[in-house]
């Protein structure tokens, strides 16, 4: 297959699972319908769209009376910088702009098959896709790292299971969630104690740790040095630096 097609179908209840070498987008019309992917079961109903990678496995069956809309999109239509991204199994939600765009899609198959104009409307439908993956459990990472946080809270979030969750977390940023936890609380802390007077209680506390000693333990196995002495050598070289600029200028 080298272009996008498009088909209307009504869906069994027998659950079916099959594969194919294209990636798909379902959209509900009518109904709801259940699809298991990559360790994730999700409920397509008309307030949402998934979208399924080409070459995995899938299992899907209807849940009541439905009409779906499926659009298959060829790899080569993937730009190189995206092909990894379009690997995961997404849910999207149906907002204004996409409901309109989805009815667009309808009616121009109802008009004319095999319209070029399925393939623009297609683009706005890829843009928004490529917005919806960037990962919710990371962003709310980075909002709370200086918070407990259970990786059975994040698996929540992204519809894994745990097991799997960790597993999709280390190919996407070479980490365990805890790695990744711990790396942007020590990042922060550095900046604390370079641009603040800041004492290490509460440095410690403003980055998720209760007791100095644990934030003295594992800033020094992520540094090499203990916090206090991070902070005298980083402002020794700041201070040095500032000089050396000074020197510069005149």
């Amino acid at each position: 297959m080298s272009q996008i097609t498009t088909k209307i179908e009504t869906l069994s209840m027998e659950a079916k699972s099959h594969h194919h070498p294209y990636g798909q987008y379902v959209v509900s019309l009518q109904g709801s319908i259940m699809i298991q992917c990559l360790g994730r079961e999700l409920i397509v109903d008309e307030n949402n769209f998934v979208y399924i990678p080409s070459g995995i496995a899938h299992t899907f069956r209807s849940l009541d009376q439905n009409e779906v809309l499926i659009i298959n999109v060829p790899m080569n239509m993937v730009p190189n910088r995206d092909v990894k991204l379009m690997e995961e199994f997404s849910m999207i939600p149906i907002d204004g702009k996409l409901s309109l765009v989805m009815r667009l899609i309808r009616m121009e198959m109802e008009e004319v098959p095999d319209s070029n104009s399925i393939e623009y409307l297609y683009m706005f439908m890829y843009d928004t896709l490529r917005r919806a993956k960037r990962s919710k459990s990371i962003e709310f990472i980075t909002g709370h790292f200086d918070q407990e946080i259970k990786v059975s809270e994040l698996a929540v979030i992204e519809h894994y299971s745990e097991n799997y969750y960790r597993a999709w977390f280390k190919r996407q940023t070479g980490m365990t969630p805890k790695e990744y936890i711990v790396k942007l609380r020590i990042e922060k802390a550095k900046i604390l104690l370079v641009t603040t007077k800041y004492d290490i209680s509460k440095i410690a506390s403003q980055v998720g740790y209760n007791q100095n000693s644990s934030f003295t333990r594992v800033f020094k196995e992520a540094t090499g040095l203990a916090p206090l002495l991070y902070r005298r050598q980083s402002q020794s070289t700041l201070g040095a630096e500032v000089e050396d600029l000074k020197l510069s200028e005149s």
